[in-house]
């Protein structure tokens, strides 16, 4: 028996797998071309062209994402109409007035951009603490909060959030992270402490593990908890076993360590005044030597999205590094929020707890030129912060836990992840320009001259004289026009 068909099925399933690992990893959606399903004619004012905008793979939108056009001397913005969950996003784009273009293509490759969010108004939860840090984990929001501790809100209705359930612990709760049944907090000077949450409505009693610095971050990566252990730098945790943790391994860095991500094969410390510290942990039982990149202020958070990390920077806002080199890092790339605390990314969007600005909202489409801050003041000072669903949850300091409807708009794959919205160069292959002919024409035409084909003279009855109305641009005719000579006492 032939062996081609049992080979072309494993190639299949191949496919399938990398096409499935794609989503999973994350790979950015992008923008493969620009068209229309109308014709190749001229349109004039009040006629609909629909635009489509075809990805990579299916795509979510959220909100009214924005096409802009270029149609002469006014430039046209046209909002999104349909396409959700599909490969192909339509923008139907009415004509108007004043609207000219010898063939219809969009202004530049940024044309394809997002409407600016509108942050709706923060429901607050009292922890009776100072909340610091904040997680999600399915309908439960775990809130650091300092001298109270864990408390764990449920939050299956973010609008009217439940009476928080306390943890205490023996330091000063500041960050907190989860993985599977347990919760994860830098608790200052008691290290890291665990806590059993496979009942969030009764949590167990936690189990330490000192470190010999002030425990401000921690995040979870295998069997290990990653800990931003402030003058000790980073702390690295066997929890293979999270009812009896390892001994920590250092890696000293030069600043002090006040928050920590993993990505890969690498440890991406916010390390305050010395900036951001890349630590190869390809070997977490022996990291390497950090890598620096330095910023204006104090890194006090940071999260890693794509090739880009994003570092809250205290009072210079959020700095963007190109870390495509974990190596060499890229120079930062600034955007003022007057005084950044956390950072976390959502989609095309960085969100920034901003300290006592409350929540500050970033467009991220374009990592190095990143948008103007939308603000959502906050009662208290907002120091950390995450995402889930539409909503933002900040930890806000005295006032507790504070719940945002974020209101953007944003093009993503299923997983959530941004969708990159570079457009061709317009008229270059699989612009709009080149895949269409549409003509655009809202000027009407005018008469630029009469006269006549018939020689000078004198003419009698019944004599056909040829008068000709000359028009600033080719005209259709319809119907029978008429137009009336001067002929003395009858016209």
């Amino acid at each position: 028996m032939s062996r081609q068909p049992q080979v072309m099925k494993y190639f299949k399933y191949l496919g399938l797998s990398l096409l499935f690992f794609s989503s999973f990893l994350g790979t950015a959606q992008t923008v493969t071309g620009v068209s229309s399903t109308a014709a190749n004619v001229s349109y004039k004012v009040g006629d609909v062209i629909p635009i489509t905008v075809t990805f990579s793979a299916n795509v979510t939108v959220t909100g009214t994402p924005q096409l802009t056009l270029e149609t002469g001397s006014t430039d046209v913005v046209v909002d999104y109409t349909s396409g959700n969950g599909t490969s192909t996003l339509t923008f139907n784009y009415t004509v108007a007035a004043g609207h000219n273009s010898s063939d219809l293509d969009f202004v530049g490759t940024g044309s394809l951009g997002l409407k600016a969010g509108n942050p709706g108004t923060p429901v607050y939860m009292d922890t009776d603490g100072n909340a610091y840090g904040i997680t999600i984990s399915g309908n439960y929001a775990y809130v650091a909060d300092n001298v109270r501790g864990l408390a764990i809100i449920d939050i299956s209705d973010p609008t009217n959030p439940g009476i928080p359930v306390r943890e205490p612990t023996d330091g000063n709760a500041y960050g907190v992270a989860v993985s599977g049944n347990y919760a994860y907090v830098a608790d200052r000077a008691s290290g890291l402490a665990i806590i059993n949450i496979s009942d969030p409505t009764n949590p167990g009693t936690p189990v330490y593990r000192d470190t010999n610095g002030s425990a401000y971050g921690v995040t979870i990566s295998g069997n290990y908890a990653y800990v931003a252990d402030g003058t000790s730098g980073l702390a690295i945790i066997n929890i293979s076993n999270p009812t009896s943790p390892g001994t920590p391994v250092y890696r000293d860095t030069n600043g002090t360590a006040h928050g920590v991500t993993i990505s890969g094969n690498y440890a991406y410390v916010a390390d305050g005044t010395s900036g951001l510290a890349i630590i190869d942990i390809s070997d977490p039982t022996n990291p390497g030597t950090p890598v620096y990149e330095n910023t204006i202020t104090k890194a006090s958070g940071v999260t890693i999205s794509g090739n880009y990390a994003y570092v809250a920077d205290n009072e210079t806002g959020l700095a963007i590094i190109d870390i495509s080199d974990p190596t060499n890092p890229g120079t930062p790339v600034y955007e003022d929020t007057r005084k950044a605390d956390e950072v976390t990314i959502s989609g095309n969007y960085a969100y920034v707890a901003d300290y006592t600005y409350g929540l500050a909202i970033i467009d991220i489409s374009d990592p190095t030129n990143p948008g103007t801050p939308v603000y959502e003041n906050t009662n208290g000072s907002a120091s950390g912060v995450t995402i889930s669903g539409s909503y933002a949850y900040v930890a806000d300091h005295n006032t507790g836990l504070a719940i945002i409807p974020t209101n953007v708009s944003d093009i993503t794959d299923a997983s959530g992840n941004g969708a990159t919205l570079t457009l061709p160069t317009p008229g270059a292959t699989n612009s709009l320009g080149v895949n269409k002919a549409i003509i655009i024409d809202t000027t009407d035409p005018t008469i630029s001259s009469v006269t006549s084909s018939t020689s000078d003279g004198s003419y009698k009855v019944g004599d056909v004289i040829a008068v000709n109305v000359v028009f600033s641009e080719v005209v259709n005719v319809t119907g029978t026009p008429q137009l009336t000579l001067e002929t003395g006492s009858s016209d």
